[in-house]
């Protein structure tokens, strides 16, 4: 199994000045991509969404506001990461998070 090093895109914040503050990037190692699928948007335009899960190592500082890129491609997080935690002990080996990329 191929691991992966993808980069978070943490965007910024605007203040309750309306002052936009910097965004940060971070790498995040030990990752693992697998395809979910791709589809097409039907509303005449010729856009297409690839689903892909990121498998990433516990702990992981992944949040639903940020962007991952990996491959030369930018994914959207899709709702919050899920953590896997084992049922039989406190093992906890990931955390699982949906992502999607927007083309066209």
């Amino acid at each position: 199994m191929n691991r992966h090093t993808v980069t978070v895109v943490r965007p910024g914040v605007v203040d309750y000045l309306g002052d936009p503050s910097p965004g940060t990037e971070f790498q995040l190692d030990g990752c693992v991509l697998a395809p979910r699928g791709s589809s097409e948007v039907n509303d005449f335009s010729q856009t297409v969404l690839e689903d892909v899960t990121l498998f990433c190592p516990a702990g992981a500082d992944v949040r639903a506001s940020d962007l991952v890129r990996w491959n030369g491609r930018t994914y959207s997080v899709q709702g919050t990461p899920s953590v896997w935690e084992s049922p039989f002990s406190d093992w906890t080996p990931g955390q699982q998070v949906a992502l999607t990329r927007v083309e066209g």
